[in-house]
């Protein structure tokens, strides 16, 4: 399959469910939630730090699922890029 439209994301460092969100609101979402057959993504790091201290381990378990969701795609679709807070 040919991925004709290509994105990046930079610094997602929200909730899964908010990422998704905003793929959808941009059509690159196909009916069940997965990235449109068409659709390149590149997501660049710091998947995990946001929130307040209090929010952090909340961050963290949302950071693994939606790195566990981008890695779910054919590995022709996604390029995870780490950041330096992923790192940590």
């Amino acid at each position: 399959m040919r991925r004709s439209r290509r994105f990046a994301v930079g610094d997602p460092q929200a909730p899964l469910s908010r990422f998704r969100e905003l793929l959808d609101h941009h059509g690159l979402l196909d009916g069940s939630g997965s990235l449109a057959d068409d659709v390149f993504l590149i997501s660049v790091g710091d998947h995990f730090d946001y929130g307040s201290a209090d929010e952090r381990r909340e961050a963290a378990d949302s950071g693994l699922q939606l790195m566990s969701w981008l890695a779910s795609h054919p590995p022709d679709q996604v390029v995870l890029i780490a950041g330096h807070h992923d790192l940590g």
